[in-house]
Parts: structure tokens; sequence; C-alpha cells
């Protein structure tokens, strides 16, 4: 049997203590995670503010991966899809309950290019004291921490 490769994606602006369990969820889960992030076009869309430049981004989720002993490669997001809905060697996806949908779109674009579906891993939301999840949002607005604690 070969390695697990498991995918998760998304803007990991701010790396939070919700994005350090996601990405630990994944590490857990696989022998490589591979990292869909939105590029900084994809990543500025919708947005209430600038998110931190690409390679910031990168250079911080390759940290967290690898601070818990993890092995990962980032490959840029232009899309919701990315690479899991091509990608051979992706067996897992590890997605929020927010990402839910995004996970079973992608298992449909993979149904339609004749590949199997992606193993879909709903990790929890990590909330704060008030009870709400912890998002980039609110830590660069400056409302709680990168641990999620208000400020």
């Amino acid at each position: 049997m070969g390695r697990l490769v498991v995918a998760v994606g998304g803007t990991f602006d701010a790396l939070h203590i919700g994005h350090q369990y996601l990405l630990g969820e994944a590490v857990r889960l696989g022998d490589e995670v591979a990292i869909g992030l939105t590029s900084d076009e994809f990543a500025s869309r919708g947005r209430l503010y600038r998110p931190l430049p690409f390679r910031a981004r990168m250079e911080a989720v390759l940290r967290a991966v690898g601070a818990r002993g993890g092995r990962a490669r980032v490959v840029a997001l232009s899309d919701r899809h990315g690479e899991a809905s091509t990608s051979r060697d992706i067996r897992v996806l590890v997605v929020t309950p927010e990402t839910y949908p995004v996970a079973r779109e992608i298992n449909r674009e993979r149904a339609r290019r004749g590949l199997r579906p992606l193993l879909i891993y709903v990790a929890g939301y990590v909330r704060n004291s008030w009870g709400v999840p912890v998002n980039s949002t609110l830590v660069r607005l400056g409302l709680v921490d990168a641990w999620g604690r208000p400020i």
C-alpha cells in the first residue's frame, strides 16, 4: 500500500487555533498533506480586509505542518476545487462544516472525470468563549487573538 495523501484547502490567513486544529487533523490522518492555498487574487475576493501575501501564508502552513511532524506540499488555488478534483494521489479531503458542500462538489467533479470519490473528513470547529467558531476575520479585525480569546 502506498502513501496516504490527505488534502486540505483554504486561505489560511492569520493562522489561528482553528487552522492549527484542521492542519493537525490532516497530518494525523495521512502520510502527506496536499495543501491547496488560495492565490492572492482568489483570497482577496469578498473579504473585508486584504489577506497576507501567498508566500507568507504558505510559510506559515508549512511551519504548522512541520511542527506536527508532517510532510506537506502547497499548490496555489485559483478556484474552489483545485487539485482535489483531478488528482489520482489524493484519497482524503479534510474540511470544516462550512466547506463540506465544496467537498461534495469536488466528488461530483471527480465522478464526472471517472475518478474515485475522496473520503471526506469533517473536522469540527474550534469555538471561542462566546461559542463562535474562531476565524481569520475575527482575528484580523482584532476581536480575538490567534487562540480565539476575546481582546
